[in-house]
């Protein structure tokens, strides 16, 4: 299991809230993201980024209620020891950046 620290990137207009990645979990073939809203209003994950590529994933809701938790699973055939930048890009175009360092 990794975690490491998500940080809000700020790009994009207003509302849609702000998330934070709290934690990433490495199965086969996939990486899962829990993701918490942190602010008072909803939040909505429009996208995944991996090393700069698009990336399918899954989740219940794509929508976090706020102050709210979800887990979101990305289908990608990760490599250990490799390291992996994630971006979540929210329905407002509000960036959240996270890093995997040395996947294992």
């Amino acid at each position: 299991m990794v975690a490491l620290a998500a940080v809000l990137a700020g790009c994009g207009g207003g509302g849609g809230g702000e998330i934070a990645v709290t934690q990433a979990k490495l199965q086969p073939g996939a990486i899962t993201l829990v993701v918490r809203n942190e602010s008072e209003e909803t939040a909505r994950v429009e996208q995944v980024i991996l090393n700069d590529a698009f990336v399918d994933f899954r989740a219940s809701a794509r929508t976090i209620p706020a102050g709210d938790v979800e887990a979101f699973v990305v289908l990608y055939p990760w490599i250990r020891g490799e390291n992996y930048d994630i971006r979540l890009m929210t329905s407002s175009g509000r960036t959240v950046d996270y890093e995997i360092e040395e996947a294992a």
